[in-house]
């Protein structure tokens, strides 16, 4: 058995883990064929996480940790609204009033992206502290499916003798869009977003950047950019010049019910549920 070591983290909640799990296992067992693999994990007190067998893990009362925690003024749904709704035509009103009415009980993006970051910023803390130098810090979310992944190929895209910090992500054209025209390689504008569900770091100084999301929100809010997940790490990438290594895959952001939400080519777009 090799001795490279391979960390896969696993952050935030755990709910869709039974329609996962089996799909996650077939790709750590793709990393178990190359390195000696452990699995961290952070997540919320109360989350059934048994099923992932994690070696190690961290538990936060998300309540407790999060009870200040209040969406600033400039992106409130009603500061968004007046400021956004006077440019639309009355076919965009309707469609984002809609929208708000749907919406109105689910947490604001600002919330859950605290959430989401903090989580995988404890799983990397958690992961150095037990493997300080591992080749590999891998990241991915519980309610993530793959439909296509191949991570031979996807590690023979790092280049080895590079100084810069190199992430893999999922490349976008053979994911969640299928538009050449909306294809970027190394997007560092912001303007096509960054996904945010895998990862594959080199080394831990990559996975130290990775995981700091949650240490650069702020950032993201002085700049008014609205914080949703992907807008954090792009401004990380961008801040620390990373190499982020868009890469061909396909996943899907799976629900409770089994319900996969996102498409790759060949799918009816079924992103809105």
């Amino acid at each position: 058995m090799s001795q490279k070591q391979c960390c896969i983290c696993f952050f935030g909640a755990i709910r869709s883990l039974p329609q996962t799990i089996d799909n996650i296992k077939e790709v750590i067992q793709q990393f178990r064929e190359l390195y000696d693999v452990t699995i961290f994990l952070h997540t919320w007190k109360g989350e059934d996480f048994k099923l992932l067998e994690p070696d190690y893990y961290r538990t936060t009362d998300q309540q407790e940790q999060f009870k200040n925690l209040e969406v600033p003024e400039y992106f409130t749904r009603e500061s968004i609204s007046n400021r956004i709704r006077g440019k639309m035509d009355d076919k965009q009103k309707k469609w984002f009033d809609d929208w708000l009415i749907k919406t109105k009980d689910k947490p604001d993006y600002y919330i859950t992206t605290n959430y989401a970051t903090y989580s995988r910023k404890q799983v990397t803390l958690l992961a150095l502290s037990k493997i300080p130098n591992p080749e590999l810090v891998v990241y991915i979310r519980p309610d993530t499916f793959f439909k296509t992944i191949d991570i031979p190929f996807l590690l023979k895209r790092f280049n080895r003798n590079s100084k810069r910090i190199q992430i893999i992500t999922p490349d976008f054209n053979n994911g969640y869009w299928d538009k050449e025209t909306e294809r970027t390689k190394e997007d560092k504008t912001g303007k096509r977003g960054t996904n945010d569900r895998f990862a594959i770091c080199l080394g831990s100084s990559a996975a130290k950047v990775y995981g700091s999301q949650y240490d650069h929100i702020d950032d993201v809010l002085k700049e008014k950019i609205y914080p949703i997940g992907e807008a954090v790490l792009d401004w990380v990438f961008n801040h620390y010049n990373v190499v982020n290594i868009r890469s061909p895959m396909c996943l899907y952001l799976m629900r409770t019910t089994g319900k996969k939400i996102g498409f790759c080519k060949g799918d009816k777009r079924v992103w809105n549920d």
